[in-house]
């Protein structure tokens, strides 16, 4: 797998990037979306998945599923963990549509609120967590000599 050299790329030039990557963020928010929608003239779209492909993924195969359900007047079982992870990523997704704004000042000219070098979502919540580990557990040091 081929990956980018960054040593000869000045600070400008990284920084413009970031601002592009930051101004394409924008213009595919949700928010931006439904403007779009709002106040373009073109015909309605209406589709029950979103662009991220993992979601058109999912929802494809739901809709198979359901199909097939359909077709065949049966109920197919459902897993405990993929009935949870559903579930789970419906509350994340609303979550994630009603709480979640972007700065969009970026499409204004503005420099906007964004960090260049920003850590992942992930890896800020990883090291806010305890690590294990802490508890009993063999003595380090010394160890004790019985007679």
């Amino acid at each position: 797998m081929s990956v980018q050299y960054d040593g000869d790329e000045t600070r400008n030039e990284k920084q413009a990037r970031s601002l592009e990557r930051a101004r394409k963020r924008a213009l595919s928010s949700n928010l931006m979306q439904e403007l779009k929608e709002e106040y373009l003239d073109r015909p309605m779209e209406y589709s029950h998945s979103s662009s991220n492909t993992l979601k058109n993924v999912i929802s494809q195969r739901e809709q198979e599923r359901q199909d097939y359900e359909e077709t065949y007047f049966t109920r197919l079982p459902l897993e405990k963990k993929k009935k949870s992870s559903f579930h789970q990523m419906t509350l994340n997704s609303i979550g994630d549509q009603v709480t979640r704004f972007e700065d969009l000042s970026v499409l204004h000219g503005g420099e906007g609120n964004y960090e260049p070098g920003a850590k992942k979502r992930k890896k800020q919540m990883m090291e806010g967590k305890k690590k294990k580990g802490g508890g009993k557990g063999k003595a380090k040091g010394k160890k004790r000599k019985f007679k």
